[in-house]
């Protein structure tokens, strides 16, 4: 994961799938 910065992952992080409601990481 060290090609995306920590600012990107850190949004991966927060952001949730629409049906689930779970976080993609």
């Amino acid at each position: 994961m060290t090609l995306y910065p920590k600012l990107i992952l850190d949004a991966l992080a927060t952001v949730r799938y629409p049906g689930t409601g779970k976080n993609l990481v």
